[in-house]
Parts: C-alpha cells; sequence; structure tokens
C-alpha cells in the first residue's frame, strides 16, 4: 500500500473531490483504486484516556513491570499497534499517535487493540472487558476467537443464542449464521446463568451483543463436529 496526502477541495452529494500533488513514480497504468482516510479533528476523551491506561497497567503487570515503567510498556504496545494496524489509520494518526493528543478513531482503535492483545494472552483485568473497550462486538468476537468467557474471562465454549432445535443433531447441522457468545461452565459459570435467566437477561445485565458465527468460528469450535 503507497500512502500519499492531499486535501479535500470540494465535496457535494455525489462524493469528494482530493486534490493529491502529482507524484509520477507512483502512478502506474493498473492503479484506478484508492481508500481515504480522513483525519478525525476530535480529540480522545478522557474515558477513552482512562480505558488505555488502565489496560496497560494491566498489562504491564502481567508482564512483571514495575506501575512505574507504565510508559515504557506503553511505547512498545504502541509500536506493535502501528505495525498491525497501519491499514486502518491515516497517516497523520501514525505521525502524530501520543496519548496526549490522540484523536477519537484512533484512541477507538488501539483500546480495542489493547483489549484484544488481552484476550489472546489471557491476562487478568480488574474491571470486564466490556467495560474497558470500545466496540463491543469487536470485544465478544476476539473474545470467542480466543475461547475466553466474555464476562469474567475465564475458558470458554461457544454458547448458541440462536438454538439449535429439538430433534436436530448438531454434529449435523450448519452453524454459520446462527448468534452465540463466548460463556464459561461450571455450576457459577456464565453459560448455566445464560440458561437461568435467558440471554436477554443475560445479555443486558452485562452490556452484550452475540456474534454470528462464521467460517473462523465453526472451525475455532469444530462446529457441525461436537460444537457446544
Amino acid at each position: 500500500m503507497i500512502r500519499l496526502e492531499g486535501k479535500i477541495v470540494d465535496a457535494d452529494s455525489s462524493g469528494l473531490t482530493i486534490h493529491v500533488p502529482y507524484t509520477p513514480e507512483f502512478v502506474r497504468q493498473d492503479m484506478n483504486k484508492a481508500v481515504v482516510f480522513l483525519p478525525d479533528g476530535r480529540k480522545h476523551s478522557i474515558d477513552q484516556h482512562g480505558k488505555v491506561w488502565a489496560l496497560i497497567g494491566e498489562i504491564a503487570l502481567w508482564a512483571g513491570y514495575k506501575p512505574s515503567e507504565s510508559s515504557q510498556v506503553n511505547a512498545m504496545l504502541k509500536r506493535d499497534f502501528l505495525l498491525q494496524r497501519f491499514d486502518r489509520l491515516s497517516a497523520s494518526a501514525i505521525k502524530t499517535f501520543s496519548m496526549s493528543d490522540v484523536d477519537v478513531s484512533t484512541a477507538s482503535l488501539y483500546i480495542d487493540w489493547l483489549v484484544e492483545f488481552v484476550l489472546e494472552n489471557n491476562i487478568p483485568t480488574k474491571r470486564p472487558v466490556t467495560e474497558l473497550c470500545e466496540d463491543i462486538q469487536k470485544t465478544v468476537y476476539a473474545a470467542m476467537m480466543n475461547k475466553r468467557c466474555i464476562v469474567c474471562g475465564r475458558k470458554a465454549t461457544l454458547h448458541h443464542v440462536d438454538r439449535v432445535g429439538m430433534g436436530n443433531d448438531r454434529r449435523e447441522i450448519c452453524h454459520i449464521g446462527m448468534r452465540a457468545l463466548p460463556l464459561c461452565w461450571g455450576v457459577d459459570g456464565h453459560h448455566n446463568e445464560a440458561h437461568r435467566i435467558g440471554d436477554r437477561a443475560l445479555c443486558e445485565k452485562y452490556h452484550l451483543e452475540p456474534v454470528v458465527i462464521d467460517e473462523k468460528i465453526s472451525r475455532a469450535y469444530r462446529l457441525g463436529k461436537g460444537g457446544e
């Protein structure tokens, strides 16, 4: 991907007209499509600032760093974030990314990336990740793929919100397109709680949104071959 900066020179109901300085070495006959990233312009919120440093603090503690070294941990994580989310960030966001003045959109991406890092590495958090994330569906999906309970972070299995149905063999039917949540088992598990109080009540209680099972989830849980 080639990054060029330009300026919006006109805008109407049909679209935007953007002027980008001529750069002959980047112009080829087969280049006829572009993806546009617009700088957000809004400074991140106090709530976002708090979420970032709460997550950084948990990651630093898990990694064996002292609280005073949180800024060092943040610098390392920001580097990895920029490398992994390069295709979703504007050029200005990459050049000026600092938690002192980062824009709302970049802060939101960073927070959800940190939440995914926490889930991938099974890092305990004082607050549920559902309270720390920006996009609840992205977080539920990340928890699903990492087989972590979206409520408490314990090892989880897939809980169908859309029921398989009486008489159907879950090993044979197609689960793709059904809604589900990653929930833990056990007497006090959230899987049992969902059956006890109902899925709608569980989602309202913990502010959850089920995700739709896709091919990646189906493969991860071997659905159609004994999936939960």
